[in-house]
């Protein structure tokens, strides 16, 4: 029996399409029919609707049009992506081809992805179209297993940590070029201008530096050495030592994980025998090793240092509720919930999940699910202030802050030896100096989560400018090109490490980087990867080059400088070119242009003797 959807193409697209600065899943869907019969579309659009929160029913009924199927299809991947805090940071699209001798159509889908090694979408639209070619009822049960596949599939690909999603976002708004490297690394510029980040992990954090922040009682030790205010704890083997240890701090104690991140297992302001057990509990769920730790009245603080800089702070108050003296402690926290900064797609603030944590803090404060409080007090449902956890970041102006406590901060990531670190403070009084006491530094976070205010700065910081090198184009088919060859060679000789890419083979100086048979996108992108790169040329020679796309969002120079014959159609080619570039030379004593015109740019022409020197000068201006 045919197949009522066929896929013809489904892949990762190397290069740049129109509209796009990015990788995208390229799909080809192929159908006979203009209606196509699938009757297993609109129970698939319901079990849609009733696992994913953001879904709503489309209703496109069982022999959808090839216009009407490819929103649908685009619709449901978009919510998948908000479902698994996947971002999406261009604007998906489809484009109907219908074929001229049948009743047929072809639906060409581009969806962007974060890198070349990301199938999820493209293992995505697979599932649901063996879903809806299925000749037999399909089970509910099959459904949930495949979702969840789905999802976990785009979770593991989303970035993660410390607010990835936002610095991809921040760097398209600043024009920075990005590109996914490997896991949660991103390369934001090029070549010598280029940084790596993982999360907030510089490619500057040094190992050891982050090794000393995550276990906790080697950080403190080595600041209370250095005379900063740290609380006393103490590594426990078992409850009943934490019971010991608690004797002599005194309550209120703090029970954490010695060796975990974000807020994981952490219990604060524990005020009874009861509440440490229970913490406890929680704290052994995540580790084997345990710190019971005294506990410092105050405000709680996060403090961002940039090279030895303050760059910002926040106030940060655990997740809970404020009563009205109207509504129940589960009608506030729905509605807190319910707040559209705290939905998945947001990506800025979590939800408060009420659980045994959330219950035992209520009846400390004297109160149940149901109980109705009074106005303007506030209940805290969690023992932590950490944003993982629900907790609520709010900014607070650095005048605020006495230099004491600001120069405590700066000296405390410096003592670790961290570019980037986010110092958890505990003050009384922020505006009183730490040698009046009343302050403490509770954590140090090599690794820190990053509110989207602060992005735009580390990364102007971190990256020269826009983080571009210069990229020039030319188009050419001779395998030798005089005059360029004397402009790299001059490149060179001013210490300009210049990059040549070709069909053939990528060469950094004269090192061949790699030889093979290689589209522009993929011959390019050898050397805006190379750290050394602080020119790039790429030739063209043939059409054929772009038949995966464009291979950069940017080029500052196009030349048309081609004498002998070059594959293809040359002005779709040129016009491609011309479409991401700044500037265009043509080369006027060549044949192959002089009836070019171009909507893209205006044309410098140039006689072929004088492209060297003109490219000379230019390249002397670009630095």
């Amino acid at each position: 029996m045919q197949p009522v959807l066929s896929i013809r193409e489904n892949r990762i697209n190397g290069g740049l399409f129109a509209n796009f600065d990015q990788p995208v899943a390229l799909i080809v869907i192929e159908s006979q029919d203009t209606n196509p019969v699938m009757p297993v579309l609109p129970a698939l659009d319901q079990w849609l609707a009733a696992k994913l929160e953001k879904y709503e029913c489309q209703t496109p009924g069982q022999s959808p049009g090839a216009e009407q199927f490819g929103s649908w299809i685009l619709y449901t991947l978009e919510v998948l992506h908000k479902t698994s805090r996947s971002p999406v940071l261009a604007t998906p699209e489809y484009e109907v081809r219908h074929e001229a001798s049948s009743n047929g159509w072809q639906l060409a889908l581009r969806f962007p992805v974060l890198g070349l090694q990301h199938q999820a979408v493209n293992q995505t639209v697979d599932w649901l179209l063996r879903l809806l070619g299925s000749t037999r009822e399909i089970s509910e049960q099959f459904f949930e297993n495949g979702i969840a596949n789905v999802l976990t599939l785009l979770q593991k690909q989303a970035p993660y940590l410390a607010g990835s999603a936002n610095f991809l976002e921040e760097a398209i708004a600043r024009n920075i070029p990005w590109q996914h490297v490997c896991n949660n690394v991103y390369q934001y510029g090029w070549c010598s201008r280029a940084r790596l980040l993982d999360g907030s992990f510089t490619e500057s954090t040094a190992h050891i530096a982050t090794r000393i922040a995550r276990h906790k009682l080697a950080a403190a030790h080595t600041l209370r050495t250095a005379g900063l205010p740290v609380p006393r704890q103490y590594l426990v083997a078992n409850l009943q030592q934490a019971h010991k240890q608690t004797e002599q701090l005194k309550y209120p104690v703090v029970i954490k994980p010695l060796d975990q991140d974000g807020g994981a297992g952490v219990s604060a302001n524990l005020r009874d025998a009861h509440a440490l057990e229970n913490a406890w509990k929680r704290a052994k769920q995540v580790s084997q090793q345990i710190l019971v730790e005294a506990h410092c009245p105050g405000q709680d603080y996060r403090i961002y240092v940039l090279n030895n800089r303050v760059i910002g702070a926040w106030q940060r108050t655990p997740g809970g509720i404020t009563g009205d003296g109207i509504h129940t402690v589960d009608e506030l926290l729905a509605e807190i919930n319910a707040e559209p900064r705290r939905q998945p797609e947001a990506g800025r603030l979590y939800r408060i999940a009420m659980d045994e944590e959330a219950e035992e803090l209520l009846r400390e404060y004297g109160h149940q699910r149901n109980s109705v409080i009074e106005a303007g007090k506030f209940v805290p449902l969690r023992r932590t202030c950490n944003v993982l956890t629900g907790g609520l970041p709010v900014q607070v102006p650095l005048t605020d802050f006495h230099q004491d406590n600001l120069a405590l901060c700066t000296r405390a990531a410096s003592l670790l030896h961290l570019d980037l670190a986010g110092i958890d403070l505990l003050s009384e009084d922020i505006g009183r100096s730490w040698l009046e006491g009343g302050t403490n530094i509770c954590e140090i976070n090599a690794q820190p989560q990053m509110p989207p205010a602060l992005q735009g700065e580390i990364l102007s910081t971190l990256v020269f400018g826009s983080g571009r090198i210069p990229v020039i184009m030319v188009v050419d088919n001779r395998e030798h090109i005089d005059w360029l060859d004397k402009v790299m060679a001059q490149q060179n000789a001013q210490d300009r490490r210049t990059g040549l890419a070709t069909a053939s083979k990528a060469m950094l100086d004269n090192e061949t980087l790699a030889l093979m048979d290689m589209d522009a996108p993929h011959s390019l992108r050898l050397l805006l990867r190379d750290p050394r790169t602080d020119i790039a040329f790429m030739v063209i020679n043939s059409s054929l080059m772009l038949a995966n796309g464009l291979p950069v969002d940017r080029c500052d120079l196009l030349i048309l400088s081609g004498i002998t014959g070059i594959r293809g159609n040359l002005t779709l080619m040129a016009e491609a070119l011309a479409s991401r570039s700044a500037q265009i030379w043509v080369d006027s004593d060549s044949p192959l242009w002089k009836k070019l015109t171009l909507q893209s740019g205006e044309i410098t022409k140039i006689p072929e003797k004088k492209l060297g020197t003109r490219l000379s000068h230019w390249l002397e201006s670009a630095f």
